[in-house]
């Protein structure tokens, strides 16, 4: 029950990760869109 508890932790943390550099990625995409435009 610890693994499990720790397994779905490490999912929790791995989701954020994803989702904070998909956000990351996304903000860079935009302002190099803006540059190009300008």
């Amino acid at each position: 029950m610890v693994l499990l508890d720790l397994y779905s932790r490490f999912e929790r943390t791995h989701d954020y990760a994803m989702a904070r550099g998909w956000l990351i990625f996304t903000a860079m995409v935009s302002s190099l869109g803006e540059l190009i435009l300008l």
